[in-house]
Parts: C-alpha cells; sequence; structure tokens
C-alpha cells in the first residue's frame, strides 16, 4: 500500500510536468518504501529527459516512434518492456543497468531511486 502511494505521488509531479523530488534521510522508525522495478526505470528515464532538456516529442523523432508511444513508455500503469526503455536511454545517450542486491543492505540505503541506474552511453 506505501509503494502504491509512492508510485502515485511520484506520478503528480510527472503529470505536471515538475521534477521529482529528492528522497530524504530516513529518520528513526521510518522504513524505506521503494516503487516497483519497472515504475522506477520510468521515472528515471522522464527525469533524465528533463535534466538533458529533451522533450517526449524529440525522444519520440529518436526513437522513430509517435510520440504517443513515449507517453505509454513513461506511463507507470502500461507495462512497457525493458528493452523499449533500454532503447528510450540509448536514444538521450544513457544506459539502463540492473542491480542486484542482498534486502538486508539495501534496506539500510536511504536513496528511493537507485537500485536501476543510469549512466551515459561510452
Amino acid at each position: 500500500m506505501a509503494e502504491e502511494a509512492l508510485e502515485l505521488a511520484l506520478t503528480f509531479y510527472t503529470e505536471a510536468s515538475k521534477d521529482l523530488p529528492e528522497p530524504g534521510p530516513l529518520k528513526k522508525g521510518m522504513r524505506m518504501v521503494r516503487v516497483p522495478a519497472l515504475s522506477e526505470a520510468k521515472f528515471m528515464l522522464y527525469s533524465a529527459l528533463r535534466s538533458e532538456g529533451i522533450k517526449k516529442v524529440q525522444l519520440a523523432r529518436r526513437l522513430g516512434c509517435s510520440p504517443s508511444q513515449v507517453d505509454r513508455l513513461l506511463d507507470i500503469r502500461h507495462k512497457s518492456k525493458l528493452d523499449q526503455l533500454e532503447r528510450a536511454f540509448a536514444a538521450i545517450g544513457k544506459r539502463l543497468s540492473v542491480q542486484v542486491r542482498d534486502l538486508a543492505a539495501w534496506n539500510m540505503r536511504p536513496v528511493a531511486l537507485s537500485r536501476l541506474k543510469t549512466t551515459n552511453a561510452a
């Protein structure tokens, strides 16, 4: 339930075309809440587009698809495929990588959007 609430709250930012907030440090008694990995990748793509100043229509042109397909790619309700997200990241000069970590160590990290990382493509 908390994961769904976080996902919905982050969607409000994307729908309003605003920057996603950075997670704050965990305080005593708080627990880490994470969004599903696919949604996390979509939020990271959204953030990368904003930071690079790339509009959705520009990404669509780079991918050779329609703007509505880019909208679906960024929509957390749409079950996009990982290879589609990889292509989108590559189109903006980034690489999507997936990490697997031990849950015990993972829950100690105070960063919500860190499981999937983007790096500049080399």
